[in-house]
């Protein structure tokens, strides 16, 4: 009983600590990806193009891409 319970837990938590780098690596993923969307928004600025609802969008992005970023470290 005792040792199977403990078994668990540490089971448990390397699949946690697995979870937590997967989740690093997606967030690293997201972030190089909003890098690149970044480039593509200032290009569609500059041609003036649907800017200002691309430019709320691409913020709306940043935020959620910070947020989730900051909560990660937790």
């Amino acid at each position: 009983g005792r040792a199977r319970g403990k078994m668990a837990a540490g089971g448990a938590a390397d699949a946690q600590a697995r979870f937590g780098h997967s989740v690093k690596g997606l967030l690293t993923e997201k972030v190089t990806s909003c890098g690149t969307d970044v480039i593509a928004l200032t290009k569609q600025v500059l041609k003036g193009s649907r800017s200002a609802e691309l430019l709320g969008q691409a913020a709306r992005n940043m935020v959620m891409q910070e947020d989730a970023i900051l909560h990660s470290e937790d």
